[in-house]
Order: C-alpha cells, then sequence, then structure tokens
C-alpha cells in the first residue's frame, strides 16, 4: 500500500490547486509547480492556516513594522499578483480574504484526521491505516520559517499531531497492526524527542512485540535525551512501570 495521498484521493476531483505546507513550501496550480514571490508565500500562508481575516490583521500579521496604510498598499500589489497567474485562488468578500473553497492544503487534512481520530477514534484497520498514511507523513509546518505566527501555528498542529498518534498507536496495536504501530510511534517522537509519553507508546509497541530489551534501550535513549537537552533529568515511574513484570 503506497504512503502518499494526492488530492484527489478522497472526492475523485482535481482541486483547483495544492497548498503543501509540510516540511517545506510548494503550490501547484492547475497541473504545474507556481513559483509565486516570498510575501506571496507568506500571504497564502496565513490564509490556510489562519483561515478568512480582515484585510487590516492580515496586512498587520505580514508587515508588522510599516505603516498601516503601507502595509494596506503592499497587500493590495500581493493581490494584484496572484489574480494575473492563478485566478479564483483568492475569494475576497466583505473586507475579508480567504482561500478559495477548491484549493487542496495538506495542513487542512492532517488536522482533519487528527481531529476525527481524538474526538471519535476508530478500529476498522482501513481507517486506521488513512490515519496513519496523513499523521505520519514526514515534516512539520513551514520548516525554516521563523515568523512568530507560523511558529505558534506550527506548535499547535504539532501537539494536535502529536496526540491523534499516541492515539493512534494503541489503536494499532489493538488491531494487531505492529508494524504500523510502530511507525506512528516513531513519528510522535521524532516530533517532540523530550516528551516522554511519545517514548512510552514506543515502548508500549516493542512489548507488545515481545522485545523488552528494546523497550529497555528506549528508557536509556529518552534518559540520554534529557540530559543532552535538559541537562538533567530521569524518566517517570510510570515509564519504568512499563518494563516491570507483569
Amino acid at each position: 500500500m503506497s504512503w502518499t495521498r494526492t488530492p484527489s484521493d478522497v472526492s475523485g476531483l482535481e482541486p483547483l490547486a495544492e497548498l503543501r505546507l509540510l516540511g517545506s513550501w510548494q503550490l501547484r496550480y492547475g497541473s504545474a509547480p507556481l513559483p509565486v514571490t516570498i510575501p506571496a508565500q507568506r500571504f497564502l500562508v496565513l490564509l490556510a492556516l489562519q483561515g478568512r481575516q480582515r484585510r487590516s490583521y492580515v496586512a498587520g500579521t505580514l508587515w508588522p513594522d510599516v505603516l498601516d496604510t503601507v502595509a494596506l498598499k503592499r497587500l493590495r500589489g500581493v493581490l494584484w499578483s496572484l489574480r494575473r497567474c492563478c485566478p479564483r485562488l483568492i475569494e475576497a468578500r466583505d473586507g475579508a480574504l480567504a482561500l478559495n473553497e477548491g484549493v487542496w492544503v495538506d495542513v487542512h487534512e492532517l488536522v482533519a484526521s487528527a481531529t476525527a481520530l481524538l474526538e471519535h477514534g476508530a478500529r476498522d484497520p482501513n481507517r486506521l491505516l488513512a490515519h496513519l498514511a496523513i499523521l505520519a507523513n514526514p515534516g512539520e509546518v513551514l520548516v525554516g520559517w521563523y515568523d512568530e505566527w507560523i511558529t505558534l501555528e506550527r506548535t499547535r498542529i504539532n501537539e494536535l499531531r502529536i496526540r491523534a498518534l499516541e492515539v493512534l498507536v494503541e489503536a494499532l496495536l489493538f488491531a494487531g497492526l505492529h508494524v504500523q504501530a510502530s511507525r506512528a510511534a516513531t513519528t510522535a517522537v521524532e516530533l517532540d524527542p523530550l516528551r516522554e509519553s511519545t517514548h512510552r507508546a514506543l515502548m508500549r509497541v516493542y512489548l507488545a512485540e515481545g522485545n523488552g530489551a528494546l523497550a529497555r534501550r528506549q528508557v536509556h535513549r529518552y534518559r540520554e535525551i534529557l540530559r543532552s537537552e535538559l541537562g538533567s533529568g530521569e524518566p517517570t515511574e510510570e515509564m519504568l512501570a512499563l518494563l516491570a513484570p507483569s
């Protein structure tokens, strides 16, 4: 089974455009990648991550260090350039701006999958594998972009994603899908190596497979991470209790 999903997998319809933000930036309009200016990229990212927003908010967020009149003028320039190269990409109504509903965004799919899993769970193996294909997709939101509002969104999405991955690990183990559970747990650890619950999830996979030695090694690895990153620290009793004989 391929782990790569495309926007047409769900509806069978090709989207107006595809905007990928996991790992690195990519915009496809029609059938080809579309290069746009850095200000236009940041504008599209803002709408993708925060949804419909007033023009004044968009301008102030993207250009916080200039006068409002200057920021709004720059925003008009970005809108003009985008309308020239990709009509219908942006919806403007009642003083607010939004991405066209026909634009597929990988982060939207990730958030929807994580939210559905956390709110409703899943037991059907096919649904579990579909969630895994989305949630274990490598890459965080726009690594290397350091705008404060992007950093906050990246942190929020990572938290949601890790919580969903931890739930997914348990569901995959219950379904007997140990290899897939390992992939989910490993992804969670990579997203936040300092978070003990992700290491415990990976330990539960090892123990379910009968690999007690790997589970013990994970405790040592986590202790080393704590000491390397924080200078000190020990696993909790909850983590150590996983190694206790049943």
